[in-house]
This record gives structure tokens, C-alpha cells and sequence, in this order.
């Protein structure tokens, strides 16, 4: 069965099994998220140090994040990325 069919199926269904199968969803995620929770809270948590960086760290991520994208999908997340320019709310010490 693919989507569509689910899909079609569900534009089938009377408003209440429609919000029974809203609820179904809604309890699905909480068990996702009670789960991403229940990792997050058993994981160490690594020490930030304010100006600090381990650019070996920053190097292997930043690669690890453009694996896989060919340039055009790099060059439209770069130029996203270039498009807003947000001014600090923070006085430099200089």
C-alpha cells in the first residue's frame, strides 16, 4: 500500500474515525518525542566553552553536512544562508 492510498483512504472516513485517526497521529509523536527525551536525558553533556572551538570538530561536521549534496544544492543553501544579515544584539567588549 502506498501513500496515496492511506491518503485516499482517509478522505473516506467520517469526521469522527478522521479524528481518530488525528489522535492515533498526535499519540504516535508523543511516543516519539517521550523517546527522544529519554535519550537526550541519559546522554552526557559535552562542555561549551565561550569562545572556544575545535575546528577539527567544526571541519568534520560542516563536511559531514554537505556530503551527499551536489554544488547547485550547496550553492542555494549558501546563497539562503547569505540572503539575511542579523545584527548582533550583543555590545562588543572592543
Amino acid at each position: 500500500m502506498l501513500l496515496d492510498d492511506v491518503f485516499k483512504l482517509i478522505d473516506q472516513l467520517t469526521p469522527d474515525q478522521k479524528r481518530q485517526v488525528r489522535q492515533y497521529i498526535d499519540d504516535q509523536q508523543a511516543l516519539l518525542l517521550a523517546d527522544i527525551r529519554e535519550i537526550l536525558a541519559s546522554a552526557q553533556p559535552i562542555p561549551l566553552y565561550a569562545g572556544t572551538m575545535d575546528m577539527n570538530k567544526l571541519r568534520y561536521a560542516t563536511q559531514s553536512m554537505w556530503a551527499g549534496l551536489d554544488e547547485t544544492e550547496i550553492e542555494a543553501i549558501v546563497q539562503s544562508m547569505n540572503e539575511e544579515f542579523l545584527e548582533s544584539d550583543k555590545v562588543s567588549d572592543e
